[in-house]
């Protein structure tokens, strides 16, 4: 008798502490944008249903030098429009890279966005 009510215990105390585990979040959805941009420049959106937006930029020739700083004020501009709609950027990630043979160098900005 009394083993059937230590296993008794037992169970009403296990069962009792899943009322105290931590609960899932809610899910988030999440929104990429990449852009590349180095003697060309293109901008794409993955929204969250899978959908892409491709967008190329066209390069000035004033900023010739430099023709990031165009593609930067192009993917500013879209992220601006993505927050006032509720979007905040979750991560940020930047690499550049230079073509050996060209030696053009290639600038790739991705941002993950995500709206709770």
């Amino acid at each position: 008798m009394r083993k059937l009510l230590y296993v008794i215990g037992l169970l009403v105390v296990a069962a009792g502490s899943f009322a105290f585990l931590p609960k899932a979040e809610n899910e988030k959805e999440m929104m990429m944008i990449f852009t590349v941009s180095g003697l060309t420049a293109k901008t794409t959106t993955i929204s969250p249903d899978g959908a892409t937006d491709f967008k190329a930029i066209e390069l000035d020739k004033k900023f010739q030098p430099f023709p990031w700083a165009q593609a930067h004020q192009a993917e500013l501009t879209k992220l601006n429009v993505l927050r006032k709609q509720g979007w905040h950027v979750a991560r940020h990630y930047t690499n550049a890279f230079t073509y050996n043979l060209s030696g053009a160098t290639t600038i790739e900005v991705v941002y993950a966005l995500e709206k709770k």
